[in-house]
């Protein structure tokens, strides 16, 4: 991945043209696609490998035969029509993006929702720098559904993405099983290993609700109650041990932390308002403790972001013929009424299907790491920051792993890997990036008024005065000598941005030393000079009782409440 040099930063200050300036987005989008589709999956990811996040839609819903499409990303601008077309045409649902068989490029699963006639669903894979035209995976024609909605999740820890696809369709009373395809290797089952109790789903989505390492599914449904099926030791369970204590009208479903307490939240859109069920210590809530209080009557898609960069999630949604919103989020209480809205004018129309975070542009793009402990078991880890732009590596006791040893999902912000990590603190490191400057896009079903991308513009936020491609490092990390036999120094160096917007660099930070089975060796002093300026530390190989240690492989690692790095250091002896 290219590498770029730090551009000059000013601080920006604008006054969008939204409900509040707290929420940094115009008064309208900078780009609308061309294409006349019925517009509804919705997902960002970089399908070509260059760094920056493409546009994958699944097209058609229950109005037409569409092909589905890529619209791709020209160094931070989206084409307004698809070069990448399927060849395939279908009433198509939702889709999900992620790397199905470890190679490192992205594929797409489609949903088939049907013209109220059950059929079968469909996985694109990725050639190398884009996807087939013709699907290589559906399901068995003795297992066809209508599907809505779909999502990759590693249900049985064996580090490759499994699927499932919702079920049900409600027009004509097709009262449906979600199912469940495995992995392995790369090779999907075509016949569902699992199915859910029957209705009409219309959003499912991955979490680990308990905590527990693995992941868990929500079910989001119409006329019914919504459904949670925990995972046990790589299994669904059969019957949901959780439902809403009401009946839903729910399209759309995101999992998130959005109280920063350390648990996934699921948060719906329901229809005449959006949900949120907070999770108390691995149980969800079974009546949403926040509800939006606008008078809306279809509130059909939702997402969750950090759009102003404050370290908590925002909630995005919107309606069928209703307005684009954003619920800003203050220290983990969403604002009840939209502090921010859009409608399109002159005579277009607007009914959101999908609500996607992701950073065009690539304007605010940083690189950061984090250290988390392993305890043998857990397989599931969140990433601090989400969604993930890209990942850079990640290493296990030391040892980089290859990508058959883990998959993931960059908008849900999870990793599970193949083989738990043993005990150890910070022995899990997960470099990768993210932005501070999430732009948001929302897929249409009304043409011929297309989808529309909305530009982050920065309000009360760092932005470059040039923009940079994705790849640049926020935290530098060095140790001198390296390898070492008496002392190294770590010289740490954090950009500018940082220290402006978050405090000097000894406010908010530990730097240890850990070995490579993450246990914690040694404290480190540090000492800081002015915001924004490069600190250093040295250590001397020697453990808190100032006892020698052996020659090996050392971590020294830097921990923030923003930000995590490491830095490996040889000793010698």
């Amino acid at each position: 991945m290219r590498k770029f040099q730090f551009a000059m930063v000013v601080l920006l200050l604008f006054v969008a043209g939204g409900v509040n300036a707290a929420v940094p987005f115009g008064s309208s989008p900078i780009w609308e696609s061309l294409d006349s589709d019925f517009s509804t999956g919705g997902a960002l990811a970089d399908v070509d490998g260059d760094g920056y996040l493409d546009l994958f839609v699944g097209n058609g819903n229950d109005m037409a035969l569409n092909n589905n499409s890529v619209y791709k990303n020209q160094s931070g601008a989206l084409e307004t029509v698809a070069s990448w077309v399927s060849l395939d045409q279908g009433y198509f649902g939702h889709n999900a993006v992620g790397d199905v068989n470890n190679d490192g490029n992205v594929d797409m699963a489609v949903s088939y929702y049907g013209a109220f006639v059950p059929w079968r669903h469909d996985i694109y894979y990725n050639d190398g720098d884009s996807l087939e035209r013709t699907p290589s995976w559906q399901n068995a024609m003795s297992d066809t559904f209508n599907s809505f909605d779909c999502a990759f999740g590693d249900v049985d820890g064996d580090g490759d993405l499994d699927v499932v696809f919702s079920g049900g369709e409600m027009y004509t009373g097709r009262n449906q099983r979600s199912r469940l395809y495995l992995n392995a290797g790369g090779i999907f089952d075509t016949v569902a290993s699992w199915t859910s109790l029957p209705g009409y789903a219309y959003g499912v989505a991955w979490g680990d609700v308990d905590n527990d390492g693995d992941l868990d599914l929500a079910i989001g449904n119409e006329q019914n109650y919504n459904h949670l099926y925990y995972n046990n030791g790589g299994v669904l369970e059969s019957s949901p041990s959780w439902q809403s204590n009401e009946i839903a009208a729910t399209n759309q479903i995101a999992f998130g932390d959005i109280d920063d307490d350390g648990w996934v939240d699921l948060a719906v859109s329901n229809g005449a308002d959006c949900h949120v069920y907070f999770n108390q210590a691995g149980t969800l809530e079974v009546s949403p403790s926040w509800k939006s209080t606008d008078a809306k009557s279809n509130y059909s898609c939702i997402a969750l972001g950090d759009v102003d960069a404050d370290g908590d999630l925002d909630l995005a949604s919107g309606g069928w013929w209703e307005p684009l919103v954003v619920f800003e989020n203050f220290a983990g209480s969403l604002d009840t009424v939209p502090t921010w809205s859009w409608y399109p004018g002159g005579g277009k129309a607007l009914v959101c299907e999908e609500v996607v975070w992701g950073d065009v542009d690539g304007d605010g793009v940083l690189g950061t790491c984090d250290a988390l402990d392993g305890d043998g078991v857990k397989k599931v880890f969140y990433f601090l920051h989400h969604p993930v732009h890209a990942i850079e590596y990640i290493v296990v006791n030391g040892e980089t792993l290859a990508l058959t040893e883990y998959c993931y999902d960059l908008n849900a912000g999870w990793i599970s890997f193949k083989d738990a990590p043993s005990s150890g603190m910070a022995n899990v490191v997960m470099c990768y990036e993210y932005s501070v400057d999430l732009d948001l896009v929302v897929t249409n079903w009304d043409p011929p008024t297309g989808n529309f991308l909305f530009d982050n513009i920065s309000t009360g936020i760092l932005e470059y005065a040039e923009a940079r491609s994705p790849g640049q490092t926020s935290v530098k990390m060095s140790a001198r000598p390296n390898p070492f036999a008496a002392n190294t120094r770590v010289d740490i160096s954090l950009p500018s941005e940082y220290a402006e917007a978050y405090g000097s660099p000894g406010s908010d930070m530990t730097v240890a030393v850990y070995d490579v089975g993450g246990r914690l060796i040694r404290q480190l002093r540090t000492s800081d000079d002015e915001s924004g300026s490069p600190f250093s530390t040295e250590w001397d190989g020697t453990d808190i009782d100032g006892r020698r240690l052996p020659a090996g492989t050392y971590f020294v690692s830097l921990k923030s409440r923003r930000l995590s790095a490491s830095c490996k250091v040889v000793l010698l002896r």
